[in-house]
């Protein structure tokens, strides 16, 4: 699986990425990159693969959606 988002939120994505499904990370992709994205590689199997871009995505809207939380 190919995972990108920008830099500030791909930390978190990757983190739900990798608890959610028996995956791992083969690369890494630290910003500033030649579009000032982060990006990472991930392996396992298609079901698994699509577990952690399932939960990657649902990271990072979730961090978009709610820049600022306020307890």
């Amino acid at each position: 699986a190919y995972l990108v988002a920008p830099p500030l939120e791909e930390p978190f994505g990757i983190d739900e990425a990798r608890k959610s499904a028996a995956v791992l990370l083969v690369t890494y992709v630290p910003p500033p990159s030649e579009t000032n994205y982060s990006a990472a590689f991930l392996t396992g199997s298609q079901a698994a693969c699509k577990a952690a871009c399932n939960a990657f995505t649902d990271a990072v809207l979730d961090i978009a959606r709610n820049p600022v939380q306020r307890a």
